[in-house]
């Protein structure tokens, strides 16, 4: 087996398809869940593989993933920068990285919070026969994503989102990629585009011998902001319980299996927490408040008296009052008045669709609330159909039922 150098985290992007929750340029992968940054949890992947010499390739405006890492020793990394100046592609960002590059590297994308369940047979198959390794595994859409075209295990080509029916197979490129350092040449040849890395891959596969590794395990996706769910719910099986000595909790207050409490919380008489719950520090949940299954609440998170909450996660400080919200997401310093409720199920009991600035998206969820942005405001009596999403700041009046999706900084009196 090679000896891997280093690993590159690419994490420059736009984060355009996150919307309302990154604005660029705060990158995607420092959203908050379970407490810390989900890019963490790939740095703890990765130590736990044995990669120590990290690069984290970021926008050279972007200030918060520096001044959060730092050098990386406290996490018990070797952490080193790499800026990208403008967001041109997943190529020009690994070119920014090339001079901490020193030899054989992986490059990964920051969504692979359980990277060590697949990253040491990735290490195997990267033997000296092959000249790099990538990371694939089975879809239903393929016509979505980037299509590996194969001969046995030998990679021939990525096709970028294929039209539909025409696609080379039904495996993804999921965003590990093993590579000798030579690579990088053949990609400073190639012209500065949005596809610049799958190009340059496409020139390699045809003169080095680069094998696909398939996966049958879980591999996350983190583009659009319901995949934020997915990120939770998969966070939410590797819960165990933990009660702070710190936290103040109701001898009246019932936490039932897999609770996570941390310091400062206060749970109040008759409340009931059925785990897999997290509950940050800080957070307040309210008298006679249900608190169920695959709930996250950030730091701060304030939540009232006669609660129902289920399979969501809250963002830092926000807030609310007798409602009912399921399988949504509520952004930061969010305020919700009393009598909200999300729906989160269509009357045919069928798949919710979620609409983006690049049209209708499939979820592949039957169950699906609200998508609310930070520092929103919501008055009393007020609802959201199934897949709405609120932009941040904006300002929804009493009794407003919103149908459809709300533009960032509005101020919506009557929905029409």
């Amino acid at each position: 087996m090679k000896k891997l150098s280093q690993a590159v985290i690419l994490a420059a992007g736009k984060s355009e398809r996150m919307f309302p929750y990154a604005v660029f340029p705060f990158h995607k992968s420092m959203i908050e869940v379970g407490g810390k940054p989900i890019l963490q949890y790939l740095l703890e992947e990765l130590k736990k593989s044995g990669l120590k010499d990290i690069i984290l390739v970021v926008n050279k405006n972007n200030t918060e993933t520096p001044a959060y890492f730092k050098d990386g020793k406290k996490f018990g990394l070797s952490l080193k920068y790499a800026f990208q100046k403008e967001p041109k592609g997943m190529g020009n960002a690994l070119l920014a990285a090339r001079n901490y590059i020193k030899g054989d590297f992986c490059v990964i994308n920051p969504n692979h919070i359980n990277l060590s369940e697949f990253l040491p047979s990735t290490l195997r198959a990267f033997t000296l026969r092959y000249q790099g390794v990538l990371l694939g595994a089975k879809t239903k859409e393929p016509w979505r994503y980037g299509v590996l075209k194969t001969k046995g295990d030998k990679i021939l080509e990525i096709l970028e989102k294929p039209k539909r029916g025409k696609e080379p197979s039904q495996i993804r490129v999921v965003g590990l990629y093993l590579l000798k350092k030579d690579f990088l040449n053949t990609l400073s040849k190639i012209p500065s585009q949005k596809y610049q890395l799958e190009v340059a891959l496409n020139q390699f596969f045809k003169k080095n011998q680069v094998r696909l590794l398939s996966t049958s395990k879980e591999t996350l996706s983190l583009k659009y902001p319901l995949d934020l769910l997915q990120v939770k719910e998969f966070l939410a099986k590797k819960l165990k319980r933990f009660v702070s000595p710190k936290a103040s909790i109701s001898r009246y207050a019932s936490l039932q299996g897999p609770v996570v409490v941390e310091e400062g919380a206060r749970i109040f008489e008759g409340a009931v927490l059925k785990g897999p719950v997290y509950i940050g520090k800080n957070v307040v949940v309210g008298n006679y408040t249900l608190i169920r299954e695959n709930t996250f609440l950030e730091e701060g998170v304030k939540i009232g008296a006669m609660n129902d909450i289920k399979n969501s996660l809250f963002m830092k400080n926000s807030s609310l009052h007798s409602v009912f919200i399921g399988d949504s997401i509520i952004g930061e310093n969010t305020k919700i008045g009393a009598g909200f409720v999300t729906a989160n199920r269509r009357f045919d009991r069928g798949e919710i669709f979620a609409y983006f600035k690049k049209g209708k998206i499939p979820t592949g969820r039957n169950y699906l609330g609200a998508l609310i942005g930070n520092n929103v405001q919501i008055g009393i009596q007020c609802g959201t159909m199934p897949g709405v999403i609120i932009g941040s700041n904006s300002i929804i009046y009493p009794g407003t039922m919103v149908y459809k999706n709300i533009p960032e900084n509005s101020i919506i009196k009557k929905f029409s």
